[in-house]
């Protein structure tokens, strides 16, 4: 007697419809949040959007990184490190503590580094302020 073989065809896992899911259920669909928590979950055209954004601003980030140890004398010997000046320093880089933000007393800074710290604080805190309506276990401060 053959044994019958066994053929798979559920899914493990279906797909959702992504017209409609949000991770949200129908308890929420009235909450203020929820527009805010689908914009932060890219699960709108302009949290889409947003999503490219904060992508690209930890490429930047990256990159700058990167970049910045051509204008260190200590990493690199040849005359480039010696090309950028002060206010080069203090828009990209933020190697030295006497760049041109030295007035505002944080020490060595840039203008792209406090740009992205400032945009991914403000992000952590709305999803932060939104993280129940994933999942209330993550609910007030001890959630």
């Amino acid at each position: 007697m053959a044994a019958a073989q066994a053929l798979e065809t559920t899914p493990l896992f279906p797909k959702p419809d992504h017209e409609s899911f949000d991770g949200c259920d129908d308890s929420q669909a009235e909450d203020p949040r929820l527009p805010l928590y689908r914009f932060l979950e890219a699960k709108t055209p302009a949290g889409r959007r947003y999503e490219h954004f904060t992508i690209f601003l930890i490429s930047i980030s990256v990159v700058t990184f990167i970049l910045s140890s051509l204008f260190l004398p200590e990493y690199n010997d040849s005359p480039i490190a010696e090309k950028c000046g002060g206010f080069c320093d203090a828009i990209f880089f933020g190697n030295y503590d006497d760049n041109a933000l030295a007035w505002l007393g944080i020490g060595a800074t840039s203008v792209v580094e406090m740009f992205v710290v400032a945009i991914f604080s403000v992000d952590y805190g709305l999803r932060f302020y939104t993280a129940d309506l994933l999942d209330l276990k993550y609910s007030g401060l001890v959630g």
